[in-house]
């Protein structure tokens, strides 16, 4: 992995290839402290990309939509048993999406 780091902190630019092992040396204030912290973002953003982070939102926004459904039908709908077998229907949606995300 090659990583390029300009104007952060007291780094002008560093052009440093992880490989294996890699050594990161220098006198007191040099900026090996900045390239770690800037290799844990990095390490850290790519982990979250592939995590549960993304999913999570994903299943609260589709909890959330599936309550504002819920909320406009029974505004909009002057039977409680209308609204019932409406709310159950998004129910079984809300249920089959979950049973497709976990089978992927």
């Amino acid at each position: 992995m090659q990583l390029k780091i300009e104007n952060i902190l007291s780094i002008k630019k560093a052009d440093i290839t992880i490989d294996g092992l890699t050594v990161i040396a220098g006198i007191n204030d040099s900026g090996k402290s900045t390239i770690g912290k800037a290799l844990f973002c990095l390490v850290k953003s790519i982990a979250m990309s592939k995590s549960s982070y993304f999913e999570k939102s994903r299943e609260n926004y589709i909890k959330y939509k599936t309550k504002d459904l819920k909320n406009l039908i029974q505004y909009i709908t002057n039977s409680k048993e209308k609204y019932n077998e409406i709310s159950l229907k998004i129910g079984k949606f809300e249920k089959e999406i979950k049973q497709i995300k976990e089978s992927i």
